[in-house]
């Protein structure tokens, strides 16, 4: 048995889980397959907790290192025992500086969090660093809806879109992440998406951004609503109103679902996937799945087959 930790690290929250690996497949754990081996890995601790960003680096930095030796302390567990550790990162991560290089989270940018973990824990291990919307993609891929939805591995492509507070994602070729030169592949949330839409934090209009996140889909009800509503709801209750047949949420949802078929078509036009794997908050919701295919396809240059479309499992 191996144990490894996983941190998520947010602008919002980080959580930190341990977990443990063996080879083989074991009822009632994850499964997955890597390099034609199955392995099945068990949930042992998982924490969360405010990242806090503005104490800034060093403060978030030290309270992770905190919950890190308090979870494994709470389980009896050495950190020499760690056969090692993988930090995901709310923006692209650099592959040969393993720094990230850019996002809305400031503090981590250009900041070399795995060798300050490895200081701070006195660990002698590996840690990995790699965006967090890869992360999700790899583990879909190789253990989540990629895995159930496979069939032949050979040449499996899979793309994860997040759909949260931001948007984001990564693409898997043969069970491998492609990341790109600098680490920006798959930064689809900051493509120009509308002309002349609605201005982006990054300094370009009409981003994908601003049109599929979660607090973008908020932004055009609240927008829509004016003085009508006392609160501005979130994405789930919008399209829980939807449901209820309110007719200014079914407008809102139902161009949503346009957006996302045209975005989803366009990724199809750029990487023709086998699988395109939905996470983040929006993804939760069922009714983003009925007839995303009939979205797509005025789209589609390749009408026939298009890739699926489904939420996470992970």
């Amino acid at each position: 048995m191996s144990y490894f930790l996983g941190i998520d690290v947010g602008g919002t929250k980080t959580e930190v889980a341990l977990f443990s690996m063996t080879e083989g497949r074991v009822k009632g754990e994850h499964s997955f397959q890597k390099n034609n081996k199955e392995y099945s890995a068990r949930f042992l601790a998982r924490e969360r907790m405010e990242t806090l960003r503005r104490g800034g680096y060093e403060s978030a930095l030290s309270r992770v290192v905190a919950l890190i030796k308090q979870i494994l302390s709470g389980k009896g567990i050495p950190v020499s025992d760690i056969l090692g550790i993988g930090v995901g990162l709310p923006g692209p991560v650099d592959p040969s500086e393993h720094h990230m290089i850019a996002g809305n989270s400031a503090i981590f940018v250009d900041r070399p969090i795995g060798l300050d973990l490895k200081h701070g824990l006195s660990y002698s291990g590996e840690v990995k660093v790699e965006n967090d919307a890869n992360c999700f993609t790899l583990s879909e891929t190789l253990a989540g809806a990629g895995y159930k939805h496979a069939g032949e591995r050979n040449n499996f492509r899979s793309l994860g879109v997040i759909l949260g507070t931001g948007v984001g994602g990564g693409f898997c070729y043969n069970d491998e992440l492609y990341t790109g030169r600098r680490g920006g592949a798959s930064e689809w949330g900051h493509i120009p998406f509308v002309s002349e839409g609605h201005p982006c934090y990054c300094g370009n209009l009409g981003c994908v951004e601003q049109y599929l996140s979660g607090p973008a889909l908020e932004a055009s009800f609240a927008m829509r609503m004016y003085s009508q509503i006392v609160r501005r709801p979130k994405a789930a209750e919008i399209f829980e109103l939807a449901e209820l047949k309110d007719p200014m949420a079914m407008a809102v949802v139902k161009r949503y679902k346009r957006y996302l078929g045209k975005f989803c078509a366009t990724l199809t036009q750029i990487y023709d996937p086998d699988i395109i794997i939905l996470g983040g908050g929006v993804s939760l919701q069922k009714g983003l799945y009925e007839g995303i295919h009939a979205t797509m396809e005025p789209y589609l240059f390749i009408k026939q087959k298009p890739p699926m479309v489904v939420p996470n499992l992970l």
